[in-house]
């Protein structure tokens, strides 16, 4: 999506005929992230690679919010619902508030901004140790408690790192402060894959990163918040969320 158009896309989608599908497919699980269900909702309503990111900001008289980005306005991906979706999918979506903005095509390079993104804080183990296979993926704190030299760091030194290191990465804007602003474990649904695709249930971190953020490379940074940070991006993570700071 990077030589593209972004947009940020707002929806709702209902609550119950989500779940409805969900236990149809035999998916339907209890106490799990309701990031996997809004995964196959925009999945089968709108074809793969259409949406970037997209984040859960709520519930609320039975509809689940959800903000995207996309590289397609509002109105191209209502008439592509209506051409790929089932009528039960199309229909638990509220296009009477579907809408969408068009995000900067050049963002200026030199401007602050609030940022807040929740974000899944996790690391692939490259060798195997005691405790981690090679390739498992493991949550970042437990990675550094197993490492002799970082038994002092608390989880939101940690976390914050982590989120640091994301930025870094991209050279497309610099942090110039961040807080861990929330944490808690969660289920994850996931399917295997290969032909006989099962569910089974993972346990991640869930971690809400605030800060003010300067912008380095315009250029780039439409491509940076395009892949979202960190991994499970597809499912509801890593949607950087941005705020003009006030003068």
């Amino acid at each position: 999506m990077n030589n593209l158009p972004l947009f940020m896309v707002q929806m709702q989608f209902d609550a119950r005929k989500i779940m409805i599908q969900a236990s149809e497919s035999g998916l339907l699980k209890t106490d799990v992230d309701e990031g996997y269900y809004i995964h196959q909702q925009i999945l089968e309503m709108f074809g793969k690679n259409v949406f970037s990111t997209f984040c859960i900001t709520g519930q609320k008289a039975g509809w689940i919010n959800v903000l995207a980005y996309s590289n397609q306005s509002a109105k191209d991906l209502q008439e592509l619902a209506e051409e790929y979706s089932t009528p039960l999918r199309y229909s638990s979506c509220n296009w009477e508030t579907f809408s969408s903005k068009p995000m900067p095509k050049n963002w200026p390079t030199g401007k602050k901004y609030h940022f807040e993104v929740k974000t899944c804080p996790v690391v692939r183990v490259g060798n195997s140790s005691g405790k981690f296979k090679k390739g498992a993926e493991v949550d970042a704190f437990l990675i550094a408690l197993n490492l002799e030299s970082s038994l002092k760091q608390s989880r939101e030194q940690v976390y914050k790192k982590w989120g640091l290191e994301q930025f870094t990465r991209s050279a497309a804007a610099k942090v110039e402060s961040i807080r861990l602003e929330g944490f808690k474990r969660i289920k994850f649904l996931r399917r295997t894959q290969g032909e006989n695709r099962t569910a089974k249930i993972l346990e991640r971190p869930e971690a809400c990163l605030k800060g003010e953020l300067l912008i380095q490379d315009g250029e780039k940074f439409t491509g940076f918040i395009t892949k979202g940070i960190g991994r499970h991006s597809s499912f509801g993570f890593g949607m950087l969320l941005l705020k003009p700071i006030a003068k």
